[in-house]
């Protein structure tokens, strides 16, 4: 079985044409010619910004007992949970009937 094909070529008014080429030739130009950049530059921190930062790993340590007590609740309620989970268990089992 043969495929026939074709093609339509759709073109734009000549002067239209030439008036997009010459743009991108500007283009091309100006962005051949580059650009120097400055240099970047960042701004020192403010003495309040500093001392915020001072304060603030000062800070951070103080609330390590508070997070090794908040840790061993949780650990200690794991244990619970488990132990609490046993006899529940053995209760569930009598009410099913199953051995």
């Amino acid at each position: 079985m043969a495929v026939n094909t074709s093609e339509q070529i759709v073109r734009e008014a000549a002067d239209i044409e030439a008036y997009k080429i010459g743009l991108l030739q500007s283009a091309k130009a100006l962005a051949d010619q580059g650009v120097q950049l400055p240099p970047q530059m960042v701004a020192e921190m403010s003495s309040l910004q500093l001392k915020a930062g001072e304060l603030a790993e000062a800070g951070i340590g103080q609330y390590q007992p508070y997070l090794d007590a908040a840790a061993g609740t949780l650990g200690d309620a794991q244990n619970v949970t488990g132990s609490a989970l046993v006899p529940a268990q053995a209760m569930q089992t009598d009410a099913c009937g199953h051995v």
